[in-house]
């Protein structure tokens, strides 16, 4: 009974925002945009089933009780399954964290499991991910900043509850992923939790790639090179975003070293720190400490 005072569930319809109270927060994983897959789609692949959705919600949940039962807001997890939209939306104000889950987005054609899960946590991330926020009057971190949160905390939070050599054996490893988490990384499970959260974060890169015509399908050896003179709290470019989710991955910092709307470095790999792993990419983030 003590999680539902912090976990609510919706099948099909939408918490209206009027019971949720004044707003102070709004973001989503994707920017807005036209795909639409409904519930009674003819496609062959058809994403994630309704089952599969509410297990990978389920997951993500149980390794976060704990970590919202610290924060002492309420939070929602709103799944409107009929919805053929193609997103995740978080809502927040000082006392209540609703997150609205389209069923368009599981059931895109290229989602998996793991891929659903990392929208999940990055949308936790906007709860949890400290600095940078979207603006001084958000209760939520920057886009970026939650892609960054989402493999650097709650996709190792969510991903050791599971059999991370087992799910593995079953998949390809691209040979600069391996070799990274390898290096980055000295215990064996943080190494396969590493691989498996990138992995996931590929999966997105290429949904993310398929929301308009002409975005090239990102790479984990193509990084983006770019250098922003002042940190973008949009979207990054897709390829920056992949960026993000592999050095979040590869951070060695403490899964439970928590992260602050005040403090830039505390919870996070820093140039300035001496890491050269791990970093919030040059392509959306700009540090206030540079070491330098």
């Amino acid at each position: 009974m003590k999680k539902i005072l912090y976990f609510s569930f919706f099948c099909s319809l939408s918490l209206p925002l009027a019971a949720f109270g004044q707003t102070h927060a709004h973001a989503s994983f994707f920017p807005p945009n036209s795909l639409r897959f409904p519930v009674d789609g003819k496609s062959i692949n058809q994403g994630l089933s309704q089952e599969a959705t509410v297990s990978a919600i389920e997951a993500v949940k149980l390794a976060y009780d704990d970590y919202i039962r610290q924060d002492g807001r309420e939070f929602t997890f709103d799944l409107l399954w009929k919805s053929e939209e193609v997103n995740a939306i978080h809502f927040a104000s000082r006392s209540r964290v609703l997150i609205s889950i389209f069923g368009g987005i599981a059931r895109h054609p290229l989602m998996s499991a793991d891929g659903f899960k990392f929208v999940l946590c990055h949308e936790l991330g906007h709860s949890f991910g400290g600095f940078p926020q979207k603006s001084k009057e958000d209760f939520a971190s920057s886009e970026g900043q939650s892609d960054y949160y989402a493999s650097l905390k709650c996709m190792r939070k969510v991903l050791a509850q599971e059999d991370n050599a087992k799910f593995l054996r079953a998949v390809q490893i691209p040979a600069v992923l391996k070799k990274a988490c390898e290096q980055s990384h000295t215990s064996r499970e943080d190494q396969l939790i590493c691989m498996r959260s990138t992995l996931a974060g590929l999966n997105l890169g290429k949904i993310l790639a398929t929301l308009k015509a002409g975005i090239p399908t990102p790479d984990l050896s193509t990084p983006d090179l770019s250098v922003v003179q002042t940190t973008n709290l949009s979207y990054p470019t897709v390829q920056c975003r992949l960026d993000t989710f592999f050095q979040g991955a590869l951070c060695t910092k403490p899964v439970h070293e928590s992260l602050y709307y005040a403090d830039e470095m505390k919870g996070t790999c820093n140039v300035s720190e001496g890491f050269t792993k791990g970093v919030r990419p040059a392509c959306w983030f700009k540090p206030a400490y540079s070491g330098m």
